[in-house]
């Protein structure tokens, strides 16, 4: 086994987001991701689309935050 490591240079690339929000119950952790969603497609386009695993609990935001769901 070779103990030389391989130097390549840097090169800037495309990187997939990497988010977790935890907080207790009705700590406002779907409101926050939709305020950061909405705010991230305003920049980089697309829409936002959030896997709601309460029975549509999500729903509640409609009015306020334009988004997809999946149930």
């Amino acid at each position: 086994m070779s103990d030389e490591f391989e130097i390549a240079d840097a090169v800037k690339r495309d990187v997939r987001l990497r988010l977790m929000l935890i907080a207790p119950s009705n700590a406002g952790k779907t409101e926050s991701s939709l305020r950061l969603a909405t705010g991230m497609a305003s920049v980089v386009g697309g829409k936002p689309v959030l896997i709601d695993t309460q029975d549509q609990a999500a729903a509640w935001y409609a009015e306020k935050y334009k988004f997809g769901i999946v149930n």
